[in-house]
């Protein structure tokens, strides 16, 4: 997330700066939650949840009507910071982090073979 923890009058710049990359045609992969930002810059936009991708598309129709359940609520968050959500929803959000995290507690990445014989 390029603008996580700056100061607000840094945020802009940041954004800005990306926004000319993007306009000279620069790919760039970002985590973020700046959605107006996303929806201006991105021609594509992927929801992650849990590691796994629930939706994919263009910024439009991901952001504009999200069809899975958990980008709508995200979404809802997000782009309404008024919004209180129920409790099955903070329930539901809590049992998803809890899988993400136990899945990989405890456990090296595993490598396929072809990266385990190559020396570096």
């Amino acid at each position: 997330e390029p603008t996580s923890a700056l100061d607000p009058e840094l945020v802009g710049d940041v954004l800005s700066v990306m926004r000319r990359l993007a306009s000279e045609g620069m790919t760039m992969i970002v985590v973020t939650h700046e959605m107006a930002f996303a929806r201006e810059v991105a021609d594509r936009v992927i929801f992650m949840d849990g590691g796994v991708i629930v939706e994919e598309g263009h910024p439009d129709q991901v952001i504009g009507d999200p069809q899975h359940q958990r980008t709508r609520t995200f979404l809802r968050r997000v782009l309404d910071p008024t919004h209180v959500d129920s409790d099955g929803d903070e329930v539901e959000r809590r049992r998803r982090a809890d899988e993400a995290r136990d899945a990989g507690a405890g456990r090296e990445p595993e490598l396929p073979d072809s990266v385990k014989r190559q020396r570096f």
